[in-house]
């Protein structure tokens, strides 16, 4: 249940963006590149680009949304975990202007291939009625702990590489980001940020929490059951933090995904999440992280 929950997310949050972005936007040639998508060679596989100037733009949306709304109603697990992966690839590569949660899908969803590899179901929702096997336990906690590493080199690297930036080892980056042009955060909640932000000591407050919460996620998603439900919790409500005040839905809903995936129980002792679908009736344990 846990794994199709948040599986579902990722493909909700791929839904929304192409939903409510305009395809100029999308595909808005950016200075120093061509025009996009890009279908020479390789690319040519796209999910952007099968079909060529025959198929209408709004019609390969629509395509690949409803391809996507499989994935998000739990349809062939296995199968559209393929799909999801081609999909999600052929966005981070295609779109011009992403907004950074895309790359991060395509990697997710590749290593969900293999999550999924066992699970043979028509339905992500319907119970498993047969054991497994060790080789598709196997696969299938490979992948996960393979997402675990991949949460801890994106927020770890995501927060020390912030310590480079003289706005955020200073403390005063969330000023700058409350108020930006583009992302910045309006109305009440804008208002209620510019006032804590103008506070000097309230101001590094919020933007060195922002490290430490990106480092903790990092060092806690390796950890065992309960650091890993502490990860999950941290990347919940920073992301929740920043869909409230400067958007990025799309992104956030990704990135808690994401996390949320690695932060899976690995037991069915574990009852902070139900346990994922590979792990078969009458297997207390699969391995433990």
């Amino acid at each position: 249940m846990t794994f199709s929950v948040f599986r579902a997310g990722f493909a909700l949050a791929q839904i929304l963006y192409l939903a409510f972005t305009p395809y100029d936007a999308l595909m808005q040639t950016v200075l120093g590149t061509g025009s996009t998508p890009d279908c020479d060679g390789l690319r040519g596989i796209s999910a952007l680009c099968v079909g060529g100037d025959a198929v209408p733009d709004g019609t390969r949306i629509i395509v690949i949304s409803a391809l996507l709304l499989l994935v998000v109603v739990g349809f062939l697990p296995r199968v559209m975990s393929v799909v999801h992966a081609w999909i999600a690839v052929s966005l981070s590569i295609g779109i011009a202007l992403p907004d950074g949660g895309d790359s991060l899908a395509a990697i997710a969803t590749i290593i969900l291939v293999f999550v999924a590899f066992s699970d043979n179901r028509l339905w992500a929702w319907a119970r498993r009625t047969e054991p497994l096997g060790p080789t598709a336990r196997g696969v299938g906690f490979a992948g996960v702990v393979a997402l675990r590493l991949q949460v801890a080199i994106v927020y770890l690297n995501s927060a020390f590489a912030k310590f480079g930036v003289e706005d955020w080892a200073n403390g005063s980056a969330e000023y700058y980001v409350s108020r930006s042009y583009m992302f910045g955060a309006s109305g009440l909640i804008g208002d209620a940020l510019h006032s804590v932000t103008s506070n000097p000591l309230l101001l590094a407050a919020i933007t060195w929490g922002v490290l430490l919460c990106e480092i903790a996620i990092g060092i806690c998603i390796l950890l065992g059951t309960t650091g890993r439900r502490v990860a999950f919790v941290l990347a919940l409500l920073l992301h929740a933090g920043i869909i409230l005040t400067i958007g990025l839905w799309s992104f956030g809903m990704i990135m808690i995904s994401f996390v949320g995936i690695a932060a899976m129980p690995t037991s069915r002792r574990d009852k902070f999440f139900n346990a994922p679908s590979w792990v078969g009736p009458g297997r207390q344990r699969i391995g433990a992280m």
